[in-house]
């Protein structure tokens, strides 16, 4: 089987799994109008997916000196985007962790995996997500893993009146979730929400390990860098949406 034919037919059924598991997870009510939106969105511009899924299908990344291969899903389009990099690092660890007490804050991860662990999303409804402000949230156990997904930034600036410190407690409060041996892993973009830079760089927030991302080119290709190369990063300049992520672990 020639490569090209070998990647045609991996897009294939890389592309029924993808369904299968939007099915799962979000029902076939949900699913149907999302592939019409999907659809819609390819016939304007039907070469936007394809080459992602057959050409660039070998498109690879180095992360903290592994080698992983690019996320890439219709849902968000994470092939011109961050979710490319960030669910590829955190699926592999997800995956790590299945049948262990996990907590997700955000609703992320089951828009492209079945999922059974706690969501915790203040205000996306959908099933198995509590809707409730994770500072407000007490848990009755303790969990193995944490996972926020391009979400803890917005907690305190997306609602009605903002407050700078109401990230630096979320955090504080989610380790304090953490069993013994535990370990939280965050994303969070540089630049979409205006001080989260400068709560890094004071150490207000701070992590165990801190890595950072840099996205080098428009065909979203990415590559780790220092805090310094991403601390004053734009989001959408010189490319759409996120120019440098964070993704950080703190150990229980």
């Amino acid at each position: 089987m020639t490569s090209r034919l070998h990647a045609i037919v991996s897009w294939m059924l890389a592309l029924l799994g993808d369904c299968v598991s939007l099915c799962r997870s979000k029902g076939l009510g949900q699913f149907l109008p999302f592939w019409r939106r999907t659809v819609l969105r390819w016939r304007k511009n039907p070469m936007s997916f394809l080459p992602y899924r057959m050409w660039r299908e070998s498109m690879k990344f180095t992360f903290q000196g592994r080698t992983y291969r690019y996320f890439y899903h219709p849902s968000n389009v994470t092939w011109g985007n961050e979710r490319a990099v960030e669910i590829a690092v955190v699926k592999e660890i997800f995956d790590g962790y299945r049948g262990k007490c996990i907590l997700e804050v955000g609703n992320v991860l089951q828009q492209y995996m079945p999922i059974s662990h706690e969501v915790v999303d203040k205000y996306e409804h959908a099933p198995g997500v509590t809707n409730v402000d994770i500072v407000d949230f007490n848990p009755r156990t303790a969990y193995d893993l944490i996972i926020s997904v391009s979400t803890l930034e917005h907690v305190g600036y997306d609602e009605p009146e903002q407050d700078k410190g109401k990230v630096v407690r979320a955090f504080h409060h989610l380790t304090q979730m953490l069993a013994p041996g535990g370990m939280m892993v965050v994303t969070m973009p540089i630049g979409d929400t205006p001080w989260i830079a400068g709560l890094i760089d004071r150490g207000e927030i701070s992590f165990d390990v801190m890595c950072c991302m840099k996205r080098v080119s428009k065909h979203n290709r990415w590559e780790q860098t220092t805090w310094a190369a991403i601390k004053n990063a734009e989001y959408g300049h010189p490319y759409m949406n996120a120019n440098g992520i964070v993704i950080g672990f703190i150990h229980g």
